[in-house]
């Protein structure tokens, strides 16, 4: 994929996304999900990336990478999860505002 392609669909390059993924410190060469879904680290992030980069059907975005929405949903949740593991204590996330806000 050329890097005009790339930053269209995933705001980074290829090579950027590479670099990206060994900074933080993704599992190396493949992320496995709990259900035993396995991709390339790269291909998750790029998954990941797609998915935040604008609102679109989760079938739309499942299809451009050729899995089922259901094994989509499963990597990009699992590739949060790690990236979660790995650097909670940088993020910040407000859990009693988000129920407050959910429940009001």
């Amino acid at each position: 994929m050329d890097d005009a392609t790339a930053r269209t669909k995933f705001n980074f390059t290829i090579p950027q996304l590479r670099e990206l993924a060994a900074k933080l410190h993704l599992p190396m060469p493949c992320i496995i999900t709990p259900e035993r879904d396995t991709v390339p680290t790269l291909e998750a992030l790029a998954m990941l990336c797609r998915r935040l980069k604008e609102p679109s059907t989760l079938f739309t975005v499942a299809n451009e990478f050729g899995r089922s929405p259901a094994a989509y949903s499963r990597i990009c949740k699992h590739t949060v999860h790690e990236l979660f593991t790995r650097h909670k204590e940088r993020l910040y996330f407000n859990r009693e505002l988000v129920v407050r806000r959910i429940e009001g």
